[in-house]
């Protein structure tokens, strides 16, 4: 396969099929790097000075799965700090319970003396 970059080193053609003239132009490679998946980022191949291929990750839209799975994750925080809020409380509760139900001081717990 035959890469064509730019003068910035992105590639601009990938070609299996090249004439001579991108023969000469371009960089001969026998595979390419796979590309990492990263949420949000995009894969753009690059060739490097000593002719290996690279990808650098530009931002781009999130597609509709990743913000749905943005929207889900954001849910599941809710979710998960509003039952340490309400085991907080029913603890709260509990112990206010447990304290008025306290003996009082000096006497038995029939209440009789």
């Amino acid at each position: 396969m035959i890469l064509i970059p730019d003068e910035f080193g992105r590639v601009i053609l990938e070609t299996f099929q090249p004439t001579e003239a991108q023969r000469k132009e371009g960089v001969e490679v026998a595979e390419l790097p796979k590309p990492e998946h990263r949420e949000g980022k995009e894969p753009v191949l690059y060739i490097n000075e000593q002719g290996q291929p690279y990808y650098k990750y530009v931002e781009r839209p999130l597609n509709e799965t990743e913000k749905l799975n943005k929207e889900i994750d954001a849910l599941k925080a809710d979710l998960e700090a509003n039952q340490l809020d309400n085991f907080e409380m029913m603890a709260t509760i509990y112990e206010m319970i447990l304290a008025n139900q306290a003996p009082p001081e000096g006497g038995d717990p029939n209440g009789t003396v």
